[in-house]
């Protein structure tokens, strides 16, 4: 097909398709490129085609269906390694001040802080959970606020392109971030939406705290999306210290155990 040729939509669509089955993933500004044509119209191709269930769209792009990881139900998650979880949520609720305006990431690790924030007050929780938000509405939390977007119907939570355009408008005294596997270098999750998610939280924290059980380690997900060095604190639980022996002291300082 003649690429500087005008395209109809469903021509430029089955030219996507193709092109993303040959090679995994699609940049928009590659193909407005390629077809001749905005980003808008792309961006507007690609969310036509996820609908379609054609595609995944990433932040920039889209992936073949076969790179996008399936996350665990959210019932899977809530029932696994919950004392671990529980012991790292009471730890982590001690960087918590009255008057913070706080991201609360999605997971059954961050779902386990709220409990430990009901008596703090003036706080302003801000979560892409809506799992989260409901438990702390139901909890008296006065200050909720839910960052939306296309909702997973795995995990109850906002993991799309608009939620991370929606995150970014806000600014946080402290992000609680989860991650689904870690290494002694970097963080991973499972789509390139969710490792952007994570990083805006990071980003427009003035201190970001990632919350993660032992049962993460040395596993391996699709996508890297914050280095270890890079991040102020790790809350972990007592089944890390053995692989912290040996290892330098700047970077076990990183690793706080529960």
């Amino acid at each position: 097909m003649n690429e500087g040729k005008k395209m109809y939509s469903e021509e430029r669509r089955n030219y996507i398709n193709q092109l993303i089955k040959d090679q995994k993933q699609v940049k928009v500004l590659d193909l407005a490129n390629r077809l001749k044509v905005s980003e808008v119209t792309i961006r507007k191709d690609l969310s036509e085609m996820e609908k379609a269930g054609l595609l995944k769209r990433t932040f920039g792009g889209a992936i073949d269906l076969s790179l996008s990881v399936t996350d665990k139900p959210y019932k899977v998650k809530k029932s696994e390694f919950i004392e671990q979880k529980d012991q790292i949520a009471q730890y982590a609720a001690s960087f918590v001040k009255a008057d913070m305006t706080i991201f609360l990431d999605a997971g059954s690790t961050t779902h386990c802080l709220i409990k430990y924030l009901k008596n703090i007050a003036g706080l302003k929780l801000v979560t892409i959970d809506l799992n989260i938000a409901l438990k702390l509405l139901s909890d008296g939390a006065e200050n909720v606020y839910f960052v939306g977007g296309k909702l997973s119907t795995k995990t109850n939570s906002s993991d799309s392109v608009n939620t991370v355009t929606e995150l970014t408008k806000f600014n946080f005294d402290l992000s609680f971030i989860g991650c689904d596997t870690f290494s002694l270098k970097n963080f991973q999750t499972g789509s390139e939406s969710k490792a952007k998610i994570k990083e805006v939280a990071f980003k427009n924290a003035s201190l970001g705290v990632i919350l993660a059980d032992s049962s993460k380690y040395k596993k391996s997900r699709f996508i890297n999306f914050l280095a270890v060095d890079e991040v102020d604190y790790v809350v972990t639980d007592q089944g890390f210290k053995k692989f912290l022996v040996g290892q330098p002291q700047k970077l076990a300082d990183k690793f706080l155990i529960a």
